[in-house]
């Protein structure tokens, strides 16, 4: 169904304090849900991204799960590559789509994950003979840095707030707002009475909150690393090309990332190597142009000498 109207609510806690949120419009504005945040006294700043448009589809807001492959097993059953980590990515009622399928406008909802079994809500149609890799689809997806300084800490030396989806940062139960109503026979009504209407709001963490991208092999190309940036990274990025330097004498390589002409200017990537290899193998990350940089120099009519922009 395609909700027509609901509210939820956000409860962060932190700094000794369970805080919760005046209720968010289920179709919020990136602005609104910084603002019903950063109200709540134990926040003081959040940066907050929104993609969709409130409809599942392929151009909405969609995540790709890269590090997982299935292999069909019977009917609407899957079995994961591993079930290491799987529950940090998929959950009970996502709304999914398979790479194996036949008809690619169908979706399909999850309706039991238990260890790397996954048991959808119909039968599986499509090639049964290759591993399938899945898509989650979301109506929106909104992303939020918690970037304000009292966030780094909690009043002792620890290293402060880390979202933990079920623990301190949920969606909870409303009490005074609207619930979610969608359109059946035009009429608007409550989802909870619509067959096999479902609509909800998760919030999950990534990686104790911080966003990892996908693990890529040493032989990983440069074409493997760009589409796995343009698909997981936590905004919206219109293009990534990467080109890969030649390998040095200590067998070192470099990766340059050159982000789109109208992405602005993209939070700086950071190395997350095994702590197993910091002996063996060293990695550093730098920025050389920020996308919001301005440059340049102008001429006067006569004169040879270039002048820069901010002279």
């Amino acid at each position: 169904v395609i909700v027509g109207d609901g509210e939820f609510q956000l409860s962060v806690t932190h700094y000794g304090q369970q805080l919760t949120t005046s209720c968010i419009p289920w179709d919020g504005t990136a602005d609104e849900v910084k603002l019903a945040l950063e109200n709540l006294n134990n926040i003081d700043s959040v940066r907050v991204d929104r993609t969709g448009d409130g409809i599942l589809s392929d151009i909405g807001a969609r995540i790709l799960i890269e590090n997982f492959s299935f292999q069909h097993n019977g009917g609407g059953s899957f079995l994961a590559s591993s079930s290491d980590g799987l529950s940090d990515v998929l959950f009970e009622g996502d709304m999914i789509k398979l790479s194996a399928q036949a008809d690619s406008s169908i979706f399909y909802r999850i309706v039991s994950l238990s260890g790397g079994a996954m048991v959808l809500d119909k039968p599986f149609v499509g090639d049964t003979s290759v591993l399938a890799y899945v898509t989650r689809y979301f109506g929106y997806r909104y992303i939020i840095y918690f970037d304000g300084n009292a966030m780094h800490t909690d009043g002792t030396d620890s290293s402060g707030f880390m979202p933990l989806h079920g623990s301190n940062f949920v969606v909870t139960e409303p009490t005074s707002c609207k619930h979610f109503q969608a359109y059946q026979n035009n009429v608007l009504m409550d989802v909870s009475v619509i067959p096999d209407a479902i609509a909800n709001v998760r919030a999950i963490s990534k990686y104790d909150g911080e966003h990892t991208l996908p693990g890529a092999p040493a032989s990983a190309s440069s074409v493997k690393i760009s589409a796995s940036l343009t698909l997981s990274l936590p905004m919206s990025v219109s293009e990534a090309h990467v080109t890969q330097s030649l390998e040095t004498s200590e067998n070192g390589l470099a990766f340059t990332i050159t982000y789109g002409n109208d992405d602005g200017d993209i939070p700086l990537l950071v190395c997350n190597q095994s702590p197993s290899l910091t002996s063996l193998v060293a990695c550093g990350t730098s920025g050389v142009i920020d996308g919001n940089e301005i440059r340049g120099s102008f001429y006067f009519d006569g004169s040879s000498d270039p002048i820069p922009y901010n002279a």
